[in-house]
């Protein structure tokens, strides 16, 4: 899937940042941690239960709340965040839009 796709899916350019325009400059932005509200977005895009996203992206709760104090996801739990995210947007591109993504 296109860049574009992947960060709408983790919450647009205002959370993951205005010039991650390529592959190269959003894994920058994994290197140092996604913030903390792409977790948000993608599970408002996923329109899951918080535990059931956390678990699958092997996050307790304790972590979870740490991780909303500080603002940021550590740099392994952004990768996960991220290979999430660009397999739903792989689904959007695929099935045409959310929705029937989601199905």
């Amino acid at each position: 899937p296109h860049t574009a796709r992947i960060v709408e899916t983790l919450g647009g350019p205002t959370v993951v940042g205005q010039r991650v325009r390529s592959r190269d400059q959003l894994a920058e932005r994994l290197r140092v941690g996604l913030p903390y509200s792409a977790f948000e977005a993608l599970l408002k895009s996923l329109d899951l239960p918080r535990r059931v996203l956390a678990n699958t992206l092997h996050l307790t709760g304790r972590t979870l709340a740490r991780r909303k104090r500080e603002g940021r996801l550590a740099p392994v739990e952004s990768n996960r965040v991220y290979r999430l995210a660009r397999l739903v947007a792989h689904a959007v591109d695929v099935f045409g839009d959310r929705q029937k993504a989601a199905a």
